[in-house]
């Protein structure tokens, strides 16, 4: 019997190892089998032949890329050899801007003479990664002139002093959207400092995003040259004025104010978003010689949200907040930016999508208001991208399924789709979905009974979108 045992073992082996074998063939030829598809929704799918429409569905542990071209989608999945770490999300407020896998970050000076540091770190070799600073000096001064009853900007000032680093003044009131505490000294902007960052090549371009309390001079800053840690701030490594730009009507009484939003490039032009007298803008400077491009105002675009001007959450008007996304198509030279407008309503967030070219100057080339269910907001993974070509506005967004939809109480689990729209002429000619079956992954949090202590949400678990991208027709 023994004999026998031991002459059964080694053909058991080789079934087993050929069963394992087998399993693991099934799988590797079954990575391509997912669920890909396109859905129409509205309207002809024809719209989508300009334009290719490609990304990642991806988990910690493999990768599905996509390409939608005209009517086909094709899908092609990867396995890692190792988890290649987090989402590739763009800019949010407050964090630092990654702009070609090199970061960086503004903040104001707390020695010397500058006013601004501007800090630089490689990433895209990690075990080798290059940091320093760029360093900035303006002309600005900042003046409240409604420092009783402005609960929006720095409280108590007791004088106007320039916004240096050797600033030793500390405000005592609220700290509102883009403000900014050092060292007890408080700071306050238009938008978030890293608003007023931007990168062609190898150099880096700044302006500070001002409200229309601050006078004096502004200016677009060009820094080429970082130094290597420590606190010295060397005179040439100063980064040099490219556009200057004159804040002085600010403290004009009657005369138009300015705030800065902040600083975009599109190819190797630079554009300046500004509120003009409350009135969007954007003018357009060349990256080498600061040359102006031109300019262009939108009457109907008012800016709300600080001093003076009805915050567009209690406006009654139609008004949007300083706050923005800028989505370049750097091939057609246009700039797309995104607005939140208000009066803001219970149920739905409201979007103005605004398209300029820059081909010859700047010219306005498509409007596009949008609202969308407050519910079905991607506050997590949110993947928006939006793009202009050929006369038509591409927007692709990711919704979620409400909780009286999905029945499940997390929703950051909630079933996901990808929603793809095409408007002509402000108008909605059609929508489409990318089914998958991603929402599988989330099956077993359906009977979950909620919890006070949350869900142990894990992205290497759970498949997300991931770099999205709208080019032309044929680009995979």
């Amino acid at each position: 019997m023994d004999h026998l045992k031991k002459h059964l073992a080694i053909p058991l082996l080789i079934i087993a190892l050929a069963m394992i074998g087998g399993m693991f063939a099934k799988l590797y030829l079954s990575k391509d089998e997912g669920t890909f598809y396109l859905q129409d929704l509205y309207g002809d799918r024809s719209v989508l032949e300009d334009v290719t429409i490609s990304g990642d569905l991806r988990d910690g542990y493999h990768r599905t890329h996509f390409s939608i071209q005209g009517s086909q989608v094709v899908t092609a999945t990867d396995f890692y050899e190792k988890n290649p770490g987090g989402f590739s999300h763009r800019h949010s407020v407050g964090a630092a801007k990654i702009i070609d896998g090199i970061q960086h970050e503004a903040r104001p000076s707390l020695v010397g003479e500058y006013d601004f540091d501007i800090t630089y770190q490689d990433r895209r070799n990690p075990k080798h990664m290059i940091t320093g600073t760029g360093y900035v000096k303006t002309g600005l001064t900042f003046h409240d002139p409604n420092k009783s009853t402005n609960t929006d900007m720095i409280m108590d000032y007791t004088d106007t002093e320039m916004i240096t680093g050797t600033n030793t003044n500390a405000g005592s009131g609220t700290m509102g959207a883009g403000s900014t505490n050092v060292s007890s000294r408080q700071y306050f902007f238009a938008n978030d400092l890293n608003y007023g960052i931007t990168r062609i090549g190898d150099k880096v371009y700044f302006t500070v995003p001002t409200t229309s309390g601050y006078t004096g001079m502004n200016g677009i800053y060009e820094i080429t040259d970082f130094s290597v840690g420590g606190f010295l701030r060397p005179a040439e490594k100063a980064a040099r004025e490219l556009v200057a730009i004159d804040l002085d009507n600010n403290g004009k009484e009657g005369a138009p104010k300015v705030e800065v939003l902040g600083l975009e490039a599109v190819g190797d032009k630079l554009v300046l978003i500004l509120s003009e007298d409350n009135k969007l803008t954007l003018r357009g400077f060349d990256s080498h010689s600061g040359a102006d491009l031109g300019k262009v105002t939108m009457e109907d675009i008012a800016i709300g949200g600080r001093e003076n001007v009805q915050d567009p959450s209690d406006s009654k008007e139609e008004t949007h907040y300083a706050a923005y996304e800028a989505f370049i198509d750097h091939d057609v030279q246009v700039i797309n930016l995104i607005f939140s407008r208000g009066p803001a309503e219970p149920d739905e967030v409201k979007t103005t999508m605004l398209s300029f070219d820059l081909s010859d100057g700047v010219m306005l080339i498509g409007t596009v208001k949008e609202s969308y269910p407050r519910e079905e907001i991607d506050r997590f993974y949110d993947t928006t991208l939006i793009s202009h070509r050929q006369g038509k506005l591409y927007v692709v967004k990711t919704l979620r399924d409400s909780e009286e939809k999905s029945q499940i109480p997390y929703d950051i689990v909630r079933p996901k789709h990808l929603m793809i729209y095409v408007y002509e002429n402000a108008n909605l000619v059609y929508q489409g979905e990318l089914v998958t079956d991603m929402n599988d992954d989330v099956i077993h949090v359906r009977n979950l009974p909620p919890s006070t202590g949350g869900f142990g949400y894990d992205e290497v678990r759970y498949r997300n979108f991931d770099n999205v991208r709208i080019g032309q027709g044929g680009e995979a």
